[in-house]
């Protein structure tokens, strides 16, 4: 019964149209899996090759009949098994994605061999008829295609089916980076074909979705650099393809272009001095496209950065010689796609110095388990939980039932305060304040309530840190961390990560108080 209540908890937070989509989904994916719906032949044989600026974005590999993502090495004895799932779906996801073809030392003979794989096996393939698969698909087939001029009908052929395919059937009712990558495999599919259908459905597919999902401060409303960083390659991408295109494409190149710059500008003011980027929601090391790279490629184009202030993603930075804060006060969103959000509102990540200090947890993996659901938790992140519950209702490997909101916000001089009502089904209401100073910075958690109730801080610390504990104070070389109203301060051992399938130990501080705590972060001087 439990089940069913997250379940409508969780639907009541869609729009309607997103249900009528699902169910639309599910039934051309039916249609053309039991060929009901017959895929349409190109009735013209002439391609004209994509003209895209080589880079270094590519996280995947082929190398020596190894396969090379996630972490992960893996050959197989004979032919490629692309329903191969024993290292987990988004291993086979990565691997039916066929991104390692724009890997740059891949070479033309490999790179053949293992399209045709795919495309002889595609009837058994059980991403046959994954929107999002077939577009990852369609754009490395293409990019592959045009980097070593193969013009080839059996490989035109199958692309063509499958952009069909995403015509008809693009994952509307996910309004994701999925929905996006939909568009963007209908655009290079257009271009490569010279079809005027495909390029009429994508420009309308792209315009929607670069309104509804790039927020006016810059940010991928997902709010994962990860897939920030990958949607803005993909318009980086898209706008060199546009940028020569035999359609008319103003508006979109116009819109794309101002989009990137904001895009760029996000991303720079969220990294840290360091070069590193906030592992906040879903978002790793190595899966996508690195900042560097993605940096690079905007650099080459000549694309500057347009810098707006941090303020619909939700997160706040502040920064000195000593210190440098990044603090979200954003609840769970977006509404419509929270799959890649955590229930971590007033979560913080601090660099002392240049180096981490206080970090983000990371994620590990994708797969429905405890680790999953341990990794998304409020008390694996750097805020206040309330009886050992989540801030939001998580379930699944990436659901979520009743959502954490910012009901009140404050910002003035250095000083930043915040409640939220993830907690409102306990009477409760958590307000967070920041007060930013050139050695110190003093968080205060307030605790609205009935009547008292035991409340946790956690506090996630990078082993290079060296603290320890003493006399319920946090030391270490260069910094001290004070708790006053504190019940109990505990230290153990835990983990964080920066790249999928990957572990690395980190301190965990927990806290225990009532109704408010103050922490001192200053210098030791």
């Amino acid at each position: 019964m439990e089940n069913i209540f997250k379940l409508s908890r969780s639907l009541s937070r869609f729009k309607i149209a997103q249900l009528g989509e699902k169910f639309q989904y599910q039934v051309v994916k039916f249609c053309f899996d039991k060929n009901i719906v017959p895929l349409l032949q190109r009735k013209k044989n002439v391609v004209k090759f994509l003209n895209l600026i080589p880079s270094s974005c590519c996280s995947s590999q082929f190398k020596n009949g190894k396969f090379i993502f996630l972490n992960i090495e893996h050959s197989f004895e004979a032919d490629v098994d692309w329903n191969f799932s024993l290292l987990g779906q988004l291993w086979n996801i990565r691997l039916n994605s066929l991104d390692y073809l724009c890997y740059p030392e891949i070479n033309k003979e490999d790179g053949l061999k293992i399209i045709y794989s795919l495309i002889y096996s595609i009837r058994e393939n059980k991403t046959r008829f994954d929107s999002h698969c077939a577009s990852l698909r369609i754009i490395n087939i293409l990019k592959f295609c045009s980097r070593f001029s193969v013009e080839d009908v059996t490989i035109n052929e199958f692309v063509f089916s499958q952009s069909i395919y995403v015509a008809k059937n693009s994952e509307l009712h996910l309004r994701n980076n999925h929905l996006f990558e939909n568009g963007f495999a209908l655009l290079f599919a257009a271009h490569f074909f010279s079809n005027k259908k495909l390029f009429s459905i994508t420009e309308k597919l792209l315009t929607d979705s670069i309104n509804s999902q790039i927020l006016d401060d810059g940010a991928h409303f997902e709010l994962c650099p990860m897939y920030h960083l990958w949607v803005l390659n993909r318009m980086i991408e898209s706008l060199q393809i546009t940028c020569n295109s035999e359609f008319d494409c103003s508006e979109i190149i116009e819109l794309v272009d101002s989009k990137i710059r904001l895009m760029l500008g996000w991303i720079l003011q969220i990294q840290f001095s360091n070069g590193t980027l906030p592992a906040i929601n879903d978002s790793v090391e190595g899966y996508g496209p690195n900042v560097n790279a993605v940096l690079k490629i905007a650099a080459d184009l000549g694309l500057k950065a347009q810098h707006h202030a941090l303020s619909r993603s939700g997160f706040r930075k502040f920064k000195n010689k000593n210190f440098e804060l990044l603090v979200d006060v954003n609840g769970l969103t977006p509404n419509e796609a929270p799959g890649h959000s955590h229930a971590d509102t007033f979560h913080f990540i601090l660099h002392v110095f240049g180096d981490p200090f206080i970090i983000d947890t990371g994620v590990t993996t994708y797969e429905a388990s405890e680790t999953r659901l341990y990794e998304r938790s409020t008390a694996a992140h750097n805020t206040v939980v309330v009886k050992s519950k989540d801030q939001s209702e998580l379930y699944g490997a990436f659901r979520v039932g009743r959502r954490t909101e910012v009901t009140y916000l404050e910002e003035k001089n250095g000083n930043l305060t915040a409640s939220h009502n993830g907690y409102y089904y306990l009477g409760v209401t958590h307000t967070r304040s920041f007060l930013f100073g050139k050695d110190k910075i003093v968080i205060t958690d307030t605790i609205d309530s009935p009547k008292p109730i035991v409340c946790s801080a956690f506090l996630h610390l990078d082993k290079k840190s060296r603290i320890v504990l003493k006399d319920g104070k946090l030391i270490s070389k260069f910094v001290a961390v004070k708790f006053e109203n504190s019940l109990e301060t505990t230290i153990k051992e835990s983990y964080y990560s920066v790249s999928f399938g990957k572990k690395i130990p980190c301190s965990v501080v927990k806290t225990d108080f009532t109704n408010i705590l103050i922490t001192t972060i200053s210098l030791i001087k």
